[in-house]
């Protein structure tokens, strides 16, 4: 698990400027971590629930005649006070965190979304939950508040994204597509501003008004999320890395890992949690 110092670094650089020491009442009420091939009976909650599936297929309830088919991957949202049930089709292992949080922060709407295993929001999830079921103390008790704000920021901002795709224009479709085939080099605007087959100047409008940010500085960004999750994976050191999502210069790519994560690449390999139970 990941100290707690430095936990709170990853949840700052996945959160607003501020948010996660400015903003009070997210609190996180009880966590754990669920493995088995068996069912778990009717059961309700006092908080809001969020339940992350990391690996074989279940269903979850949120009510009496309202199922939801789930895999690996899968995010359950379910309101405080509805009634759960939790039916494993083989054997399933999920991490659940249930918590309270102010009016307006998270859509409490029963649903499920589909997340990366790999991704920020599945390794906030892990390191919340490990917080919880470690040694109690008041720091991790307000970490893991900390983490629970930017999880629900992320996925807020993970909704969002796939709302807007939906209804994204196609020229910028077709360059995000590009950009996300081509997490293993650089690229140059031109070059994206051909494959999306709009000028360079109305490319960089598209992105901006998307994204609010140019398209070569969003793709930097998800190449250094790849790097970190090959990272992850313990299965490629640092130049390896840094060479697979397009770094030329390791020492660069240092720089700009620590300037992403707030924490060098070695570190954030040393500490990752794959997911255990």
């Amino acid at each position: 698990m990941i100290k707690q110092h430095e936990t709170l670094k990853v949840a700052e650089a996945a959160a607003p400027s501020g948010s996660l020491r400015g903003r009070a009442g997210c609190r996180l009420l009880s966590a754990g971590r669920f493995a088995g091939t068996h069912d778990v009976p009717w059961h309700t909650h006092e908080g809001d629930e969020i339940i992350l599936v990391t690996e074989g297929r279940c269903a979850m309830s949120a009510g009496r005649d309202r199922w939801f088919e789930g895999a690996a991957g899968t995010l359950y949202v379910l309101p405080r006070g509805a009634e759960q049930y939790h039916r494993s089709h083989e054997f399933t292992r999920d991490i659940y965190l249930v918590f309270q949080a102010p009016a307006g922060l998270f859509d409490r709407t029963a649903r499920i979304l589909q997340v990366s295993l790999a991704g920020l929001c599945a390794r906030l999830f892990t390191e919340i939950s490990a917080l919880h079921l470690g040694p109690a103390a008041g720091e991790a008790v307000a970490v893991a508040d900390a983490l629970l704000l930017a999880l629900l920021e992320e996925l807020n901002r993970e909704e969002h994204r796939l709302s807007r795709t939906r209804s994204r224009h196609p020229a910028l479709q077709r360059a995000v597509d590009f950009l996300e085939g081509s997490l293993g080099r650089t690229l140059t605007v031109p070059e994206l501003a051909r494959r999306a087959a709009v000028s360079p100047s109305h490319l960089n409008a598209l992105f901006r008004k998307e994204f609010g940010c140019a398209p070569l500085k969003l793709h930097m960004k998800w190449r250094l999320e790849h790097a970190a999750r090959l990272l992850s994976g313990r299965m490629h050191g640092v130049k390896e890395a840094a060479a697979a999502a397009g770094f030329a210069d390791p020492n660069y790519f240092i720089r700009m890992f620590h300037r992403r994560f707030g924490q060098p690449p070695v570190r954030w390999q040393r500490v990752s949690d794959p997911f255990p139970v």
